[in-house]
């Protein structure tokens, strides 16, 4: 990457009087010490400022834990969850990638599609210490990590000591970071520097033995990053791709060159890549195969969460001095000269005055001759820097909050950008907030920052360097240093309630009120109340509701069109008339209650326990129909209230598709219904109770959208039989293996090879629906009679 370019006293001639000691001297001395133990002296400064900077956000909760009197963020909760199940997954031999119980029953989550894989490490943590401080542990690790290997990366590609040290320090408190306090899976930023200085170990190293180790590392970086985080994979994967454009075109002959010369040990990390890779594929395998990736339609918010163009040069609020000192000047300033970032969050898109002065120079040195060598050195890490600033300003182009121009007579006028096609790829269409990819841009521009401040001081006194770098240390302690210690309010849980209930032995579920069904951006319910997982975390009963970064759409609307959940979610949704979750038109369909409706979900699902917060408003109405209901209020814990009902065991083994009310027993791949029966897509699921095991056979009354159309059942993901339907509306019969049936809730799938579209096989039809068959009545039939 070129010759490294430092400072040498050799070079100087010293017309000093001698022995005659001057401040350069003395300077020159702690420079050559600091030279010689750099490493020690890089690493001491890497962990003052982490516990500088993290004692009260991170560190602190070693000494008293937060968690203990509730002052954390919803959504750390909820990633303290995700984490910690993945944990106790692998404890138990699990899959930690796989399905698991506990939140949104009666479905399951994936734990492989919620960025979970930081509890790999809670195997070093958890035997220590408790689930919210083993994460603050790892987050804080996490940027002494980015430090470190930043630094690393930097001295591969052949930057002095000092430039290193002060951009790796600048990385690994990006200003991305600041408003993510409670967004702890954005905070591993460490992937990306160990990913590519593992690279170059094996690029550049003779020795076999870094080579492999660079290999190792650089697959087992780049999994990581997929376990931790899905937008950083897709970040790193982009860059890979990127990258290796970019220095194709530049430096074809070397990199082909390369290709060759490394071919085994590129193998060597797909294999790598292929063997990490596969629990995780495994899961995702069965995903695919029994239940949905989550799908965004639309632009899923990616207008709305773009960056502006102009929103790259304002800081945020939640830097430290401005929150502190200037607040009320920013938020003057803000709303008077850029309205459009005021309370600026998910799109926010500022890298630093290091990266913005960086670049600026870039465009003064482009015009100097004597910059065409560095410049080749760092194009192919600008270009690729700009691929993701162009990303983050999503699929128009905003420019001051606008992204499109009124032109007259009802046209608007857009001006498209590559996130278009961009989110055509498979599964970007779940990459919904593109100002997120401005990590990448951070990464790569630091690197581009290393050879423009390489270049600008080249011939630079020792004096003015060392002043130089002076400035660069306040300009990042002031501009990137992240608002520390403002705790989120202590907050109380009904803990009494809580080991009341975990003493019950028997399989039943808990309601909490107010409850959500929530994704992210999409909410069913009180959109606040995602702290129920706290509930389930002590005492391990599957609980009504949730909240986790993707859910499937069937599982959303499971709640929001049950008679049950779909009432009470619309009562204690403070501002459902905003809520663009709920057809307007259908509230009205839920004022009114019917007792043995909502008990037949109480008793399939085993509602045994709901929780109230009393101090909601409309507790006193939802209490009167728990009593209607059958439920007795047996505990009270401060504010909170604990209603207690016997759950029958009485079986659930008859779905009538023409009832409206049997979206109870439906799970995936079911269109409305539609006079008496129901269309299935090309995979769909049912669900029946059963109070104990013995012989059943499954009796469905069926007819193929096509002549024909074979089906294969799953009793529980286990494969019965396969069968051919016909286009004739008739009744079909399975036995199904009583060993893969179990006590309570079991899920039938169902499997069909094809699916079409009533538009394609009838004449003058405009239906575009993907259909493979409809179904009229489902009944489990003991077997054994």
């Amino acid at each position: 990457m070129g010759k490294r370019i430092l400072y040498s006293r050799e070079n100087k001639t010293d017309a000093r009087p001698s022995g005659h000691t001057s401040k350069v001297d003395m300077l020159q001395k702690i420079e050559s010490i600091l030279s010689r133990y750099s490493w020690f002296f890089a690493l001491l400064v890497f962990c003052g400022i982490n516990l500088w900077f993290n004692y009260y956000l991170f560190w602190h909760n070693l000494v008293f834990d937060n968690s203990t009197i509730g002052s954390v963020w919803g959504e750390v909760r909820v990633f303290e969850w995700l984490t910690d199940k993945f944990y106790r997954t692998i404890l138990a031999g699990g899959n930690p990638f796989g399905a698991v119980s506990g939140m949104l029953y009666p479905f399951k989550i994936h734990l492989g599609l919620t960025d979970a894989g930081n509890g790999i490490f809670y195997l070093f943590l958890r035997p220590f210490f408790s689930p919210y401080q083993s994460l603050m542990v790892i987050m804080a690790i996490s940027q002494l990590l980015a430090n470190i290997g930043m630094y690393l990366l930097l001295r591969k590609l052949q930057f002095e000591k000092s430039i290193s040290f002060i951009l790796a320090l600048a990385y690994g408190y990006m200003t991305f970071l600041m408003p993510r306090g409670g967004h702890l899976n954005y905070w591993p930023v460490y992937t990306f520097p160990w990913f590519y200085y593992s690279c170059i170990l094996v690029i550049k190293n003779r020795k076999i033995l870094q080579k492999v180790l660079g290999t190792l590392g650089a697959s087992f970086f780049f999994v990581l990053t997929l376990w931790i985080n899905f937008y950083y994979f897709v970040i790193l994967s982009i860059s890979v791709v990127g990258l290796f454009v970019s220095f194709f075109i530049v430096q074809r002959k070397n990199v082909i060159q390369k290709i060759v010369e490394l071919n085994k040990y590129i193998l060597f990390g797909v294999i790598s890549i292929f063997i990490l890779l596969v629990p995780w594929g495994i899961a995702l395998y069965t995903t695919v195969l029994f239940d949905e990736i989550p799908k965004t339609g639309g632009w899923g918010g990616a207008i709305e969460f773009s960056s502006d163009l102009f929103g790259f040069f304002i800081p945020n609020q939640y830097n430290n001095y401005i929150y502190r000192y200037f607040s009320t000047l920013y938020a003057e300033v803000v709303i008077r000269f850029a309205p459009f970032a005021v309370g600026i969050f998910e799109n926010y898109t500022y890298p630093g005055i290091i990266i913005l002065g960086s670049y600026l120079l870039y465009l003064i040195f482009l015009t100097k001759k004597s910059f065409k060598a560095t410049n080749a050195r760092l194009i192919p890490y600008f270009l690729t820097s700009m691929i993701f600033l162009i990303l983050t300003l999503g699929p128009f182009l905003h420019v001051f909050g606008h992204w499109r121009l009124y032109i007259g007579e009802g046209i608007f006028l857009s001006v498209p950008l590559p996130y278009v096609l961009f989110q055509k790829l498979p599964f970007m269409g779940n990459i919904r907030v593109p100002g997120r990819l401005i990590v990448g841009f951070i990464f790569f521009a630091y690197i581009v920052s290393a050879y423009i401040i390489n270049f600008f001081l080249q011939h630079k006194s020792f004096r003015f360097r060392h002043i130089f770098f002076a400035i660069l240390i306040v300009i990042f302690l002031f501009d990137q240093r992240h608002l520390h210690n403002l705790p989120p309010p202590e907050e109380k849980f009904p803990y009494k309630i809580f080991e009341s209930i975990k003493k019950d032995t028997s399989h039943v579920s808990v309601l909490e009120i107010p409850f959500t069904v929530r994704d992210g951006f999409t909410y069913f319910g009180d959109g606040n109340a995602v702290t129920s997982i706290v509930g389930e975390a002590h005492h391990g009963k599957p609980i009504l509701g949730g909240y986790t970064g993707r859910i499937a759409d069937y599982k959303k609307s499971y709640y929001i069109n049950n008679p049950f959940f779909g009432y009470l979610g619309r009562i204690i949704d403070g501002d459902i008339e905003k809520n663009p979750t709920i057809e307007k038109k259908e509230v009205p369909n839920y004022d009114s209650i019917d007792k043995t409706i909502w008990r037949d979900v109480i008793d399939f699902l085993d509602v045994k326990y709901i929780i109230t917060n009393d101090t909601m408003p409309y507790i006193a109405s939802v209490s009167a129909h728990l009593i209607d209901t059958g439920y007795t209020k047996v505990k009270q814990d401060d504010s909170f209230s604990l209603y207690q009902t016997t759950i029958s065991d009485r079986e659930f083994l008859f779905i009538d598709m023409s009832d409206e009310n049997a979206v109870t027993y439906l799970g995936m791949g079911w269109y409305e219904k539609e006079k008496d029966c129901r269309w299935s897509k090309k995979k769909s699921s049912v669900m029946f109770k059963i109070s104990r095991k013995k012989p059943f056979k499954l009796h469905l009354e069926a007819a193929s959208l096509e002549k024909s159309n074979s089906l294969a059942v799953y009793l529980n993901q286990k494969k019965q039989k396969k069968i051919l339907i016909t286009d004739r509306l008739k009744e079909y019969e399975i036995p199904l293996d009583p060993e893969d049936l179990v006590k309570g809730i079991n899920t039938v799938h169902f499997m069909f090879d094809t699916s079409s579209s009533p538009s394609k096989l009838i004449p003058g039809n405009t239906d575009n629906r993907g259909i493979s068959a409809y179904f009229k009545t489902l009944i489990l039939e003991d077997s054994s009679l």
